[in-house]
Parts: structure tokens; sequence; C-alpha cells
């Protein structure tokens, strides 16, 4: 999904992953294993919420979107 993949893209570059520490990134990848349209509802939509493991990563992630051009 293409809008996923530039969300994510983003924080990437702007959330340098040396910065994120073991648990975050291991968030990250249990996040990057779920369906994407999961994964776009936590992010973008909001109609659901995250499983607790990726509340601070899905945190992390809409912090970093926010005003993002």
């Amino acid at each position: 999904m293409k809008e996923l993949d530039v969300l994510l893209e983003r924080f990437v570059r702007r959330h340098a992953l040396s910065r994120l520490d073991d648990a975050e990134l291991g968030a990250l990848e249990h996040l990057l294993e779920q369906p994407d349209q999961d994964i776009l509802d936590w992010l973008a939509t909001g109609t659901s919420d995250p499983p607790p493991e990726l509340c601070r990563i899905v945190g992390l992630i809409r912090s970093s979107a926010i005003g993002s051009p």
C-alpha cells in the first residue's frame, strides 16, 4: 500500500533507526509483520487501537507524521 510505505519511510528517515532502543526496534519489526490495513487503521485513520505492545511505536510514528508535508 503506497500511502503506508510513504508514511513508514518518512518515519524511518526522520527518526533514524539508530535512535530507537531495542524494545522500539522489536516493536517496529512486529508492526511490520501485521496486515497493511491494520497498520493503516492504527496510524492514519485511528479507527482501531493497536495491541498494547505496539502502542509506543505507533505513537512515535504518528508524532513523526504530524505536520509533515
